[in-house]
């Protein structure tokens, strides 16, 4: 089979969440016997998989400008009539012009939907004043932008002055269109598309809310913590005290002020509350409610860490499509206190391998408080025990090369 992944915006040797996935797959897909292509920015090493290097000259990923480039269009247009897809991938089209759609009516295509960039330019679908969207919303969109950001000359002056440090630098809020004419674009390329594959529920609803019809498959990426479940593992509460941990970046996005909360809040003779990454402008908030900062680490030393955990806390408060990172630690026997945002509930059951709090309803979080301090070490051991495995890479590999196969078998 001769597949073409779109990853576009960034190199895929480039460490992030999507570019890590689709460079996996390439690689598994490539060992599987197919023809496999990339479509990103040039790369930092050689592949087993081919590069199709592209970077458009006029849309810079993350733009909130419109996104025209036709002769980047046209060049991508001539690579699919010279290399003949069987099957085209799309995960990332950062800078892609918006037309994208009209040159893909005669080929297979799948999207998967691994965030909410084809809705929200912002991607995060949480305006600058934090406040939360669940879809897509034509009169609030337009608002939610300024018409200055949308011009290259106003867009280019707030980056130097904010490279300058004025961090508050805005314009005056004048409704626009351009988000109105690249949804209508997008929402036909989704449309036409065979397949749309959410990584979660909260992805699927969030783009069905938003008015795009398609043929939705909801599929869970695989985690190669997965592929090293211990199915042996004996549950065991390590110290004297039960240890709480997060991971990550210490952001308001990702619950930080939850996180600071819940220290505060807890039994502190029964608990001991850690933190791993980077805490940025939270560092000395975490020193005042006593959470131990152990600073960045390294991928290789995550398991080391998990295994002297015993919960762990993912208290994002936007809608987190398909956190990574509460896979990673249910795949090392770490039940998560989640909060009921994005993909985060499909992966936890409620007083079986974790524990789930609305962060926007009144007396949820609370709630939570109150489980805890009440919650023994024989019921965190229960909880470790019935933690399942997620879906493994090679498990998710073979459901993604079955949809390319019942589309191209239906032609």
């Amino acid at each position: 089979m001769k597949i073409c992944h779109i990853c576009t915006g960034f190199s895929i040797s480039f460490q992030g969440g999507i570019t890590n996935y689709v460079r996996s797959l390439a690689e598994s897909q490539q060992n599987a016997g197919h023809n496999v292509w990339v479509v990103s920015r040039t790369p930092d090493r050689e592949y087993n998989f081919n590069v199709k290097t592209f970077e458009s000259s006029k849309i810079r990923p993350f733009t909130l400008r419109a996104m025209k480039d036709k002769n980047g269009l046209k060049e991508i247009r001539k690579f699919f009539e010279a290399e003949k897809f069987d099957i085209i991938h799309i995960h990332m089209m950062m800078d892609i012009d918006w037309d994208f759609y009209k040159i893909l009516k005669n080929y297979n295509y799948v999207v998967s939907l691994h965030d909410y960039f084809f809705l929200c330019p912002r991607i995060v679908m949480m305006k600058p004043d934090r406040t939360l969207c669940t879809e897509y919303d034509e009169k609030k969109c337009e608002k939610c932008i300024s018409w200055f950001d949308t011009k290259r000359l106003f867009s280019g002056a707030r980056r130097i002055v904010q490279g300058l440090g004025w961090k508050k630098f805005d314009y005056p809020n004048l409704k626009q269109n351009m988000t109105t004419k690249r949804f209508a674009n997008i929402k036909q390329l989704l449309e036409n598309a065979n397949v749309l594959l959410p990584v979660s529920n909260r992805v699927k609803e969030i783009y069905e809310n938003s008015e795009i019809k398609g043929n939705y498959q909801v599929l869970h990426i695989g985690n190669i913590t997965a592929d090293s479940f211990d199915y042996g593992y004996i549950p065991v509460v390590k110290n004297d005290k039960i240890n709480i941990i997060m991971i990550g970046n210490m952001n308001y996005y990702k619950g930080a002020d939850l996180f600071i909360k819940l220290a505060q809040s807890l039994d502190r003779e029964k608990y001991s509350v850690h933190f791993y990454g980077k805490s940025g402008e939270y560092s000395d908030k975490l020193k005042e409610v006593e959470i131990i900062d152990h600073g960045v680490y390294k991928q290789n030393q995550l398991s080391d860490i998990l295994a002297e955990s015993d919960i762990g806390c993912l208290f994002s408060v936007w809608e987190d499509n398909g956190p990574q990172v509460v896979m990673e630690m249910l795949n090392n026997h770490i039940p998560v206190l989640g909060t009921k945002m994005g993909g985060i509930p499909d992966f936890i059951d409620e007083g079986v391998n974790g524990f789930l709090f609305d962060p926007y309803k009144n007396g949820d979080f609370e709630n939570l408080i109150s489980i805890l301090n009440q919650l023994t070490k024989e019921e965190i051991l229960e909880m470790k025990r019935n933690i399942k495995p997620t879906m493994t890479t090679k498990e998710h590999e073979q459901k993604i090369v079955d949809i390319y196969n019942n589309i191209i078998n239906q032609k």
